[in-house]
């Protein structure tokens, strides 16, 4: 017979202190991995990737997840249809590409020991603003 995956099994393995006293409540690994249905070791994984939850460490081999975090955590990944969540992704990563192009700029701006920022990136060119004359960067 399974458990329910709401359902905890026991006060032991439910670290917890009096919620209505403004305190936190805690899930233990094996906690978070039943109410998530999940395996232990893929969150092992999402500790050491930073994909899952926040989590809190209790010793050298215990770890606790505060429970509302891990609704946090749950809530940002709740998508009403596929095409929801690819469309985060491509933001995210989207995002990702403006900083990397970003940080080219500042390196590049630090090269020539200006101050001046990029005016433009148009196509695979782009022009900087170096002192006075205006350089331009052929293909990147």
């Amino acid at each position: 017979m399974t458990a329910d995956p709401y359902q905890i099994a026991s006060e032991a393995a439910f670290l917890t202190t009096n919620p209505s006293h403004g305190q936190d409540v805690y899930l233990t690994e094996a906690n978070f991995c039943t109410r998530y249905n999940t395996r232990p070791r893929t969150a092992q994984r999402w500790r050491i990737t930073g994909d899952g939850p926040p989590f809190v460490r209790l010793g050298r081999r215990k770890v606790g997840y505060r429970l509302s975090d891990c609704e946090k955590w749950a809530a940002e990944r709740t998508f009403s249809h596929r095409a929801a969540e690819l469309a985060r992704k491509a933001l995210v990563l989207f995002v990702c590409s403006c900083l990397s192009i970003f940080q080219s700029a500042i390196e590049i701006r630090s090269h020539f020991g200006t101050t001046a920022l990029p005016l433009a990136s148009v196509g695979s060119r782009i022009s900087l603003a170096v002192g006075s004359p205006r350089f331009e960067m052929g293909e990147i």
